[in-house]
């Protein structure tokens, strides 16, 4: 019975307000489009209401996990985050493009980056590159040494076929 009665309030508010709406808009070409528009509107609430699509549980919807409250710290934090992995992808790629480039050589490429208490990205902490056995890793090692700014002994170049 419940239902029945949430089921009513929602559709005679919906009519209402469509009734309300449709005796403040002027009278011209649009009038049509809008009372189609209105109807529309009315139709799916009806539709929506009785299948049950508007009762969502706002409060599973936006449940908090008590043992990880999520606070403007948190949040900044998992961004930082994010960004870091963002930036490592990115470097990743951008390597592979320079071997690729530079050498001919399809590599594998993972990079680390360095980051600060606040998980804020600070530059490149290690990149590690798999290459073929036959290519040159020290020339490999020094030219991205070089270009990226990081010590060679935090680069590793293996090969892997």
């Amino acid at each position: 019975m419940e239902w029945l009665s949430g089921f009513t309030i929602t559709v005679l508010c919906v009519v209402l307000l469509t009734s309300v709406m449709n005796a403040l808009m002027p009278d011209g070409n649009l009038s049509k489009f809008i009372n189609m528009v209105l109807g529309m509107v009315v139709m799916v609430t009806i539709i929506g209401s009785a299948i049950g699509l508007t009762k969502l549980d706002f409060d599973k919807v936006f449940a908090v996990d008590a043992a990880r409250d999520f606070n403007r710290e948190n949040a900044a934090e998992a961004y930082n985050r994010q960004i870091a992995q963002n930036f490592e992808a990115r470097l990743a790629e951008e390597i592979a493009v320079f071997i690729k480039t530079n050498y001919g050589i399809d590599a594998s490429v993972s990079a680390k980056a360095a980051v600060d208490a606040n998980n804020n990205v600070t530059g490149v902490q290690s990149i590690a590159v798999r290459v073929p056995v036959w290519a040159d890793a020290v020339t490999i090692r020094k030219d991205l040494a070089k270009v990226y700014g990081v010590s060679t002994k935090d680069i590793t170049v293996g090969g892997g076929e």
